[in-house]
């Protein structure tokens, strides 16, 4: 293992968290946030609409999307895809950070191979590199559990295309 094997590890690291991010956001914005708002849209304008036509049944029309609306919010709350998208968002710049950090590293190996350091220092500057990464990794917050395999899948597919085009 070098330099290079990590630091493109690290870029799909980066690529995975921060195109698992804006999946979860927009799931989020297509799963409640626009019906949220068409929802409220409705509440807000059918009650003038009813009067004219059926007053009578403005207070039932009105009642029920708001237990609708109510309900999306319940899902919303209870699901927190936007704070999944946060995590993942923020673990996604800490991988950033990371492959910039691997980056250095590696064109000070690449500049202390050319200059003939000896092997031994070398080594520890791989070890002191590895030491760093492991560190920062573990205060990310990083979570196994927060891609599921499906979003994985997902994400992965979208990374493939990445690479083809």
């Amino acid at each position: 293992m070098n330099f290079d094997d990590i630091l493109s590890e690290l870029k799909s690291k980066k690529d995975l968290y921060h195109l698992s991010s804006e999946f979860y956001r927009k799931l989020d914005l297509c799963l409640f946030t626009s019906p949220l708002l068409l929802l409220q849209f409705f509440n807000a304008s059918l009650p003038t609409i009813l009067k004219e036509i059926d007053p009578s049944h403005v207070r039932l029309t009105t009642t029920i999307i708001a237990a609708l609306s109510a309900a999306f919010m319940a899902a919303q709350a209870k699901l927190a895809f936007h704070f999944i998208s946060a995590k993942a968002s923020h673990i996604a710049i800490t991988y950033h950070l990371l492959v910039s950090e691997a980056y250095f590293w590696k064109m000070k190996d690449r500049i202390s191979g050319e200059a003939k350091i000896n092997l031994k220092e070398r080594n520890q500057n791989f070890k002191q590199f590895l030491n760093q990464m492991q560190k920062i990794e573990a205060r990310s917050g990083k979570d196994g559990t927060l891609l599921g395999e499906f979003v994985r899948k997902i994400v992965g597919r979208k990374m493939e295309r990445r690479r083809l085009t």
